[in-house]
Order: C-alpha cells, then structure tokens, then sequence
C-alpha cells in the first residue's frame, strides 16, 4: 500500500515529518508523500528521515488555487497537488514563489485576529501560532483555539460560526489561481494534480468533464481517485473521468493526525488501501519530466 496525500506539523497536521515516515514504515507502506498546504518547509526533514529508514517518499505539495470557476455561485476551492521526481536546489528555486503564499496567508489569519477581537474574542496572532506549533496557520488551528477557549464546542461549529464565508470573523486570502498552481508545479519539473474531486461538489458528469477539460487544457496531469472521501461509486466515476482525459490516477488518505482523527494513515476511513501499482505509473510519469 502506498499513501501519497499526508500534511504534516509544517501545515495543519499533528505529526513532523520524520514521524509520518516512521509511522509509514511500521504500517509496511511501500511509499508516501508529504503534501503540506502551500508549503515545501518539511520536505526537506522528510527526505532525510526516509533515508534513514529506506524509505520510498514523493516531494510534494497541496495548493489552494481558488474557487472551482464552474458557476458564479460555486464556492468550493480548487486543491492541486504537485508531486516532484526528485529533490535538490533546483526544483526548491522554482517553487520559491510560494513564500509570497505563505505571507498572503499571514495576512489572513492576522486579518481574521482582528475581527474576532472586534467581538471581543481574546485571542492575539502570536498566542495563536505558539498554539498552533507552525508558523504556517489555517483555520483549522483557529477552530482549535476557538474550542480550547470556550467559544466552539467542535470544529464543525467553529467553521460555522466564525470561519466559513459568510460567517462572523470569515476574512478571505490571496491564493495562486488555478492557471499559476498548475504551472509552478510544472516549471519545477512536477505533476500536477486535482486533490480529492468529490470535495468539488460537482455531482453532474457533464458538468465535471466541462470542469476537467478546462484543467486539462491549463496543463493538469493526474486525478486523485483514491481518497477517503470516495465512496466505491466515486472511485469508479474517476477512474472513467482519469481514463476519457489521460490522465495518471493518483491515492492517498488526506491523513492530518489528531486533526482529523477518523483518518489514518494509509486506510482512511478503513477502506481506502491504494495500491502500489498508483505509484509505480505516478513515477513512471515523472520519470518523463526533463
């Protein structure tokens, strides 16, 4: 089995690097990537932890590209993930434009920091990060915090109240648009691909195959079939979607430890268990990459 979708301390998941790796070797995992939101930092720790133990990782990425341009209503965000053939001085240049992510993203959480403290929410950025043991903040450290202090009682209700837009103390960010995610990952030698598509809410096929075309057209290179959030049906319906458009079909769990306790580390929800065999035509598609 293989899990090539994990996020890290580095983002907003609960175990460094060098642990995901351990933890990959104890359950037999014959490979796992590392894809932070918007951020290379831990891959570097990764890479190194894995050859320590002889282990099979993938460099790679999660980016937020913006709201899917489907409808003018449709407000789901568009996830890619770039997966790298290798990693050296090189491909960490080209993916360089990423610190000007991460500040975008600073900028949001601090705006979100006011606003709460507008409804008299106690909380200050720097309280938040120290709580958050990364520099590199999401929401889901402010659900975190929102609970430990008595304002939420689950992350759900967080969202709800205070972090969804629409809601309360809801600030939106900059991101890359879908055309740049796809082509920084290209430029540094990566494929990229559409994160967990059923997240899209696009229910209609032709709807997604229009949605699709119009990826495949900006450069997109793979799918993720295998997800914890794909139901047996939803696998079948990408695995036609990856097939019609040539596209490498990709698996991992979306595993972010204590954040998303229902999720483990190569089994999902218990049933998701890629197979090897995603990974060996993943690389074999890299291996293309000049």
């Amino acid at each position: 089995m293989i899990d090539l979708h994990l996020h890290s301390t580095f983002s907003d998941g609960t175990s460094t690097p060098s642990e995901l790796v351990s933890h990959g070797v104890s359950l037999g995992l014959r490979a796992l990537a590392l894809t932070d939101h918007d951020t290379i930092d831990g891959v570097d720790e990764l890479v190194a932890e894995a050859a320590r133990l002889n282990m099979d990782v993938l460099p790679g990425v999660e980016l937020s590209a913006g709201i899917c341009p489907l409808t003018k209503d449709h407000q789901r965000e568009v996830h890619i993930l770039g997966y790298f053939p290798k990693w050296n001085d090189e491909i960490k240049k080209a993916l360089d434009p990423l610190r000007q992510v991460q500040k975008w993203r600073e900028e949001r959480n601090r705006a979100i920091v006011e606003n709460m403290r507008e409804y008299h929410i106690p909380i200050t950025y720097e309280e938040l990060v120290a709580a958050a043991g990364t520099p590199n903040v999401g929401r889901p450290h402010f659900a975190n915090w929102l609970i430990d202090h008595g304002f939420a009682h689950s992350v759900g209700e967080a969202f709800q109240q205070f972090l969804v837009p629409g809601a309360l103390t809801f600030k939106d960010r900059r991101t890359l648009d879908i055309a740049e995610s796809i082509d920084l990952i290209r430029r540094a030698k990566g494929v990229a691909v559409l994160a967990h598509p059923k997240a899209l809410h696009i229910f209609s096929d032709e709807d997604f195959e229009n949605f699709l075309k119009g990826m495949v057209d900006l450069g997109l290179e793979g799918i993720e079939v295998y997800c914890s959030v794909h139901l047996p049906a939803d696998i079948r319906r990408y695995e036609r979607m990856a097939q019609k458009f040539g596209l490498v079909m990709t698996g991992g769990t979306d595993f972010h430890g204590k954040m998303k306790p229902d999720i483990r580390m190569g089994y999902g929800f218990g049933y998701t268990k890629v197979d090897d065999s995603v990974y060996v035509k993943l690389m074999e598609k890299l291996a293309l990459k000049k």
